[in-house]
Order: C-alpha cells, then structure tokens, then sequence
C-alpha cells in the first residue's frame, strides 16, 4: 500500500536519528515495514557513529604529530649533539706509555724521605682519572706537572684557575689551542724541583717556588 503520513506534530529540537524514528512511527505502514526501516536507520546510525570516530581518532593523531613536529623544530639546532671535552681530546696525542701505570710518576714523589719515587698509578694518576682532588697547592703543581709531561689536556684546563691569565671560557677552543701549541712538544721533561715550603697567602691563595728542567729534542 502507498505510505501515508499522518498529520501530527512534530517534536522540537529532536535529532537527526530520532526524528527518522518518528517519521516511521507516523507512517501508516504495516507493521513488519516499520520494523525493517527502524533497522534500516540503525544500521546507518552504527555506520555513522564508526565513521564520526573514526574520523576525530585521525583527527587526534595528525594534531598529536603535529605538536610533535612544532616540539622538535622549536629545540636548538638538529642532528647529534656536540663532541664534549673528553670526546675532542679523546683525539689528540698523548706521551702516556702504555705502562705508565708501573713506571716512576713524572713528578718525582718518593714513598718516603729518600726512599723510591712512587709509581704513577699511586701518585698523580687517580687525579688525572679524577678519582681524587688534588688536596695541597704542591700536589696541584705536581699533578700538572705530571699531565705536561704526558700530554693530558684536560686535566690542564681543569685545574687553571678562572683568574689565570690562561684561563679561556670555552675549553673545546682552548683544548684545541693547547693541543696545537701549548703542550711543549718539541721539549723533553726532565724533573721537576719545589724549592722551599708552601706559602700561603690566605685560605684561597698559596705561592710555591719551584724549578723545572726541560731539555730541547
């Protein structure tokens, strides 16, 4: 039979859904019409519904990857991060034999008063490991001593005080700058000699007099 609709009011402010199911509520259609439309228009509904998800779960991801995006172009510079002190001068050359370790230290520290000099992994070694802090003003020089000789870079610019005329704010230039010119390459270490006892000036300042004897190659 044809459809006709009957002459009521409709609702206000009913859904798109809702009001499908009211069209079909005040159709006069037999019964088993009715119920295959409802299921017709839930069906849609579902599809619907899947669709509107899917779509706003696309939506969240592109903006998740487009904060991502805004996040990594907003931090300083791209790609790998710069060498750090102890990777620039992992390059340079030393002078450290390979059994230093067992060989009398450079500085001449002897165990005791006339006795042998200490060997270099029981005098000035852990302090270039940086294992310990060198703990007088006279194990400072003889550490630096001791890193002159083998050619430690950084443990140069470690221990030079920021009011030292050789200090240099950014250490890669002046390891860079020690490695080319600063490490007395063309000269042979011969021994170093503190002469009198420490002097100390106040609790940050202490003056030492020492002689070092170097040899031409």
């Amino acid at each position: 039979p044809t459809p006709v609709l009957a002459t009521r009011t409709e609702p206000a402010c009913v859904g798109m859904m809702e009001k499908a199911h009211y069209l079909i509520a005040s159709v006069r259609l037999p019964m088993s019409w009715k119920i295959l439309l409802s299921l017709l228009v839930v069906l849609h509904q579902t599809q619907y519904t899947d669709a509107f998800a899917a779509a706003a779960k696309k939506n969240r991801k592109a903006n998740k990857n487009k904060g991502k995006s805004n996040s990594a172009s907003n931090q300083k510079g791209f790609g790998a991060a710069p060498p750090t002190l102890q990777e620039i001068a992992s390059r340079f050359k030393t002078r450290l034999p390979e059994n230093a370790a067992s060989l009398p230290c450079p500085c001449g520290v002897t165990g005791s008063e006339g006795g042998d000099v200490l060997n270099y992994a029981d005098c000035c070694q852990p302090y270039h490991l940086e294992q310990k802090q060198p703990e007088t003003p006279l194990r400072v020089l003889q550490t630096r001593y001791s890193a002159f000789c083998y050619r430690l870079v950084p443990y140069i610019i470690q221990t030079t005080h920021p009011t030292c005329r050789d200090y240099r704010e950014n250490q890669k230039v002046w390891a860079n700058d020690l490695n080319r010119q600063g490490m007395f390459d063309s000269s042979q270490f011969l021994d170093l000699q503190p002469l009198g006892p420490t002097e100390f000036l106040d609790d940050n300042q202490a003056r030492i007099e020492f002689r070092v004897r170097m040899k031409s190659q």
